[in-house]
């Protein structure tokens, strides 16, 4: 089969984030399993080297990439402060005329992220010429994560992304409570769930310390706590700081690390209030990690946390299952399928909950091994990407075939 993703960022941009990790293991397996996957991506400022320009076309893993830019919309040039911070884009004209272009002999076409400007031309270059449409939201239409432009997001979807999401035939939900958000959304079309996956057998091997994680690598055996995540207020990083800080008053046999992408500068504000609490010496902030650095620091950790207030479908818990460590999450962080199956803890958003389990499981080694136990082999039994692209085959083929018939 013949695939078409539309996405944001893409490798090899110099950003971590739970998407380019996901669209990039589902690419690349269905490459790896005969299929033709082409992605096309967003150039955004400061997310790659010179060397990516509008139009360039890359062979990454066997996925044919190619990127083009996203230009503001002329009423965002107003002198309006609001408007200018809007994360809402129209794609540079070169991108219609590559779709114009385009061979039409593609099964499927899937938008995997809610809100891009390539959305609507490309949902209808598809039912157009009568291709199979997948939307993925990824947790971007849930109104938790809405913030500051609340109303406008709400009114953008009514306007735009609802009308995309009635041309697809198949919305493709990572969760349950995706599920639910699509109903809302857009009652009464045909939504699948696909969570997303990881290659497992890649987190076991033995990663090796650099001069990045040579800090941590120097602490010998003491248990360690990691947070790693992008640096936004949704992920719940002074939450974690003040979980700390309260366990450090009960257990001092440990050390805590914060690492990932940072955005609007909250790592710096993170930064300022570790050292107002006096935590410098219990708390390593290290910056944004990937490959066999990203490995390394989840292998070394002991537990792995995300106090997050909104979530589609966490990779970076994924990954920590696959490398045993024991997770601690919230109830919006969507995967239920921890505490159902005994292999992580759910607890409520509130850092004196964090610090309770925290010091459960540092001080129940027993616990903590079962609960590593378990979550390596639930996330081999239902999350490896082998697994997940057969999902994805199988509602594909059943879209394809639909089209045929109809």
């Amino acid at each position: 089969m013949r695939f078409l993703f539309n996405t944001g960022v893409y490798k090899p941009a110099a950003v971590s984030s739970g998407p380019i990790h996901s669209v990039s293991g589902l690419a690349e397996k269905l490459v790896s399993r005969g299929h033709s996957v082409t992605v096309v991506a967003s150039l955004i400022e400061g997310a790659y080297g010179a060397e990516v320009k509008s139009g360039t076309r890359r062979n990454i893993a066997g996925v044919d990439v190619i990127y083009f830019r996203t230009e503001p919309y002329i009423w965002q040039r107003l002198p309006i402060r609001r408007l200018k911070r809007l994360s809402v884009f129209t794609m540079e004209p070169a991108f219609l005329k590559w779709l114009n272009t385009l061979p039409t002999d593609y099964d499927i076409v899937d938008s995997q992220l809610g809100f891009l400007c390539s959305n609507g031309p490309l949902s209808k270059w598809a039912k157009k010429n009568r291709i199979g449409y997948f939307y993925h939201q990824r947790g971007n239409l849930d109104p938790i994560r809405f913030g500051a432009n609340s109303l406008f997001k709400k009114i953008y979807i009514k306007l735009v992304e609802a009308r995309i999401l009635r041309r697809s035939n198949r919305l493709v939900a990572l969760s349950r409570k995706e599920g639910d958000v699509f109903e809302k959304w857009a009652p009464g079309q045909p939504v699948s769930i696909v969570p997303n996956g990881v290659h497992v057998d890649d987190w076991r091997d033995q990663a090796v310390s650099s001069e990045i994680t040579a800090s941590i690598a120097s602490r010998g055996d003491e248990p360690m706590i990691l947070w790693f995540s992008r640096y936004n207020r949704l992920k719940g990083p002074f939450l974690f700081i003040d979980a700390v800080n309260q366990l450090r008053k009960r257990h001092s046999d440990f050390f805590a690390v914060m690492a990932g992408t940072d955005e609007n500068g909250l790592r710096e504000a993170c930064i300022e209030r570790i050292d107002e609490l006096g935590l410098n010496d219990v708390i390593e902030v290290l910056p944004a990690l990937g490959g066999e650095d990203r490995r390394y620091i989840l292998q070394r950790a002991e537990i792995f946390a995300l106090p997050t207030s909104g979530e589609g479908f966490s990779m970076a818990i994924l990954e920590a299952m696959a490398t045993r460590c024991a997770v601690v999450t919230t109830t919006e962080a969507n995967f239920p399928e921890l505490t159902e199956n005994g292999a992580g803890e759910i607890v409520p958003l509130e850092s004196e909950a964090f610090a309770d389990a925290f010091e459960r499981l540092l001080t129940k080694p027993a616990m903590r091994q079962s609960m590593v136990e378990q979550a390596e082999r639930l996330v081999c039994d239902r999350y490896d990407w082998d697994m997940i692209a057969t999902q994805y085959e199988s509602i594909a083929e059943t879209v394809v075939g639909e089209l045929k018939s109809a």
